[in-house]
């Protein structure tokens, strides 16, 4: 018995309404631990350990021994009656007198000879810049960091790519079927024998993938069929469906946890990539720092050999008119052997200068400074051996907070938990509802006739359907969820283990700063007495030894290595300042404050 034609109706819009909900609608599973809850647990943790000892630590000085010493022989000089020059009663005229002859102050007149260029030009042109403005140029210009920028603008694309499977999909189908049968002869003549056939449908509609898991389809039929001899009253007639489906899953495949996964691993990985590019700033700021007070040092050591040469050539000349008086032939010999070992030197400084100049310049790729020309870049900022104070727990929660690969640990451990939870909904068996209702028109001589009366729901097909799979022991499913399981928990001893690298680095690099800071004094104070001792050298060259036994080969040697001695005093200090300030720089690489130091901003793009 056909059912009544307000029934019909109304279980149609039932099914419609039905499909629209679970539209709308999806199940969530609870989450887990947030990544901010993760890096509070293990902040938590570093400060119940440090309760009571996280206090400010300020990194100091040792007492001076150089200074110290000079201060008990000038003491006890004055004690026992020693006149003493006028300009060298204190230990500050000592420093000064010192300071005067080496030291940076002591450079500060001397033009640096950078040695022979590359192209025709005499001369090398130069460009003053500061430490901030290499690094914001870098930011800008750098090739290598260009290339990382494209990354997460590729996969910001991959996500809105992922979340296309959810857009509306227009469809069209239409096709032609032309038959020629040869039949027995029949029993009703007219009905039967040969049969020929010729069906011509369209079919078109709108299909979208929903956040449930499921699929809705609206869709359109026309028919037009002619066959020939025909059982019917008439050869030809239109036939129209209006057809609205629904796919959904029940149990395996249901839910927008799973549905919108790919959209979800789509975001993380281009979290990764924001946070990698984020690396790559901090790296490229890094090295521009170390290369910059690299180039530093190079440039005060190229001074330092220059100013040993010009003394050991200075020498060499007061000496040559003496050969054959109180000067032998070997002394002289060896002073020039000194000389020619001194302009190696300076040869060697003059092209660590050039190739550190070009490397930064690299790094840098400013289009007004282009690394094929011989332009030199004098680095504007000077070393600061400033006091530094710290405490650890701030570092280190500043590192925790801020380093990328802690960002990139958890980020691992969020991509492995939407992992594990469709790997979990896999596990489920198979249990599909599938669902149609289809409203049928017919007309003999017009196919608008024939929709139009689909249309009035007059004749409507139903079909509603469950489908059930499960595999025999399941074992594909679950030994993928327990893969899945696995590798949630490898990212996070991951995560442990990076924030242990890190906060090991912190304290390596606090480590590393107060050495280097206490280097600085310690590498001044022997630049300073090698600078009194070579004066005294000197002296004793030029109005006699220590007693009249005393040769003058043995006054000249002692010449020669006081002059290696402050010569390499003076590169110890200025390796000394350059260490420390790459050790700052260290220090803010760990912290994951490179940027922020520099002055430069991350947009998030």
């Amino acid at each position: 018995m056909p059912y009544p034609l307000p029934l019909k109706r109304f279980s149609t819009r039932a099914l419609i309404t039905t499909a629209t909900a679970v539209v709308l609608t999806g199940c969530t599973q609870a989450p887990h631990l947030t990544t901010n809850e993760l890096r509070n647990a293990l902040l938590a943790e570093h400060k119940a350990k440090l309760e009571g000892h996280a206090q400010e630590v300020r990194v100091q000085r040792q007492a001076n021994e150089f200074e110290n010493s000079l201060a008990r022989v000038l003491k006890k000089a004055k004690d026992d009656g020693v006149v003493l020059p006028e300009d060298r009663q204190t230990v500050e005229q000592h420093i000064a007198a010192a300071d005067e002859m080496s030291g940076a102050d002591a450079y500060a007149d001397q033009t640096l000879d950078p040695g022979a260029s590359l192209l025709t030009s005499d001369e090398t042109p130069t460009v003053n810049l500061d430490l901030q403005s290499a690094i914001r140029k870098a930011i800008e210009n750098n090739l290598d960091l260009r290339v990382a920028k494209l990354n997460p603008q590729i996969s910001a694309l991959q996500i809105e790519q992922a979340e296309a499977v959810f857009d509306s999909v227009l469809f069209a189908d239409a096709s032609l079927t032309e038959l020629d049968t040869p039949q027995p002869p029949g029993a009703i003549p007219g009905l039967s024998g040969d049969q020929q056939s010729d069906t011509r449908t369209l079919s078109t509609g709108i299909r979208k993938d929903l956040t449930t898991g499921g699929r809705v389809t609206a869709q359109v039929d026309l028919t037009r069929n002619q066959q020939t001899p025909s059982f019917f009253g008439v050869n030809s007639f239109y036939g129209s469906d209006l057809i609205v489906q629904l796919e959904q899953p029940l149990l395996r495949g249901f839910g927008s946890d799973v549905s919108r996964a790919n959209i979800e691993l789509a975001g993380i990985a281009n979290k990764a990539d924001r946070v990698a590019l984020q690396q790559s700033m901090m790296d490229l700021a890094n090295a521009i720092e170390q290369t910059y007070w690299q180039l530093v040092a190079a440039r005060s050591s190229l001074l330092v050999q220059q100013r040993l040469l010009d003394r050991t050539v200075a020498m060499r000349d007061k000496l040559e008119p003496r050969f054959g008086f109180d000067l032998l032939l070997a002394d002289l010999n060896e002073v020039n052997a000194r000389v020619d070992q001194r302009y190696a030197d300076v040869l060697r400084s003059q092209q660590n200068v050039r190739v550190l100049s070009d490397q930064l310049k690299r790094l840098i790729n400013d289009p007004e400074l282009p690394i094929i020309d011989e332009t030199l870049v004098e680095p504007s900022d000077a070393p600061a051996d400033e006091v530094i104070a710290f405490n650890l727990l701030d570092q280190v929660t500043a590192a925790l907070r801020s380093r990328p690969e802690i960002e990139t640990a958890l980020l691992a451990i969020d991509d492995a938990d939407v992992r594990r939870v469709v790997a979990d909904n896999a596990q489920l068996p198979i249990l599909n509802l599938v669902a149609s209702a289809t409203a049928n028109g017919l007309d003999v001589n017009d196919p608008g006739d024939a929709l139009g009366n689909a249309t009035d729901f007059d004749y409507i097909d139903y079909v509603l359907g469950v489908q059930f799979e499960r595999p025999w022991g399941n074992r594909s499913a679950e030994s993928l969820f327990e893969q899945r399981t696995l590798e949630r928990q490898r990212a996070l001893e991951n995560y442990r283990s990076q924030a242990q690298l890190v906060t090991l680095e912190v304290k390596d690099a606090l480590r590393s700063v107060g050495t280097n800071y206490r280097l600085i004094d310690t590498t001044r104070s022997q630049r300073r007495a090698s600078a009194l001792s070579l004066e005294v050298a000197g002296v004793q060259l030029e109005k006699g030894g220590r007693n009249e036994a005393e040769t003058f080969t043995t006054r000249v040697d002692r010449v020669l290595a006081r002059q290696d001695a402050l010569a390499q005093a003076e590169l110890a200090e200025v390796q000394a300042l350059s260490d420390y300030m790459i050790a700052v720089s260290e220090l803010r690489r760990a912290t994951g404050t490179s940027l922020k130091q520099a002055g430069v901003e991350v947009e998030d793009e």
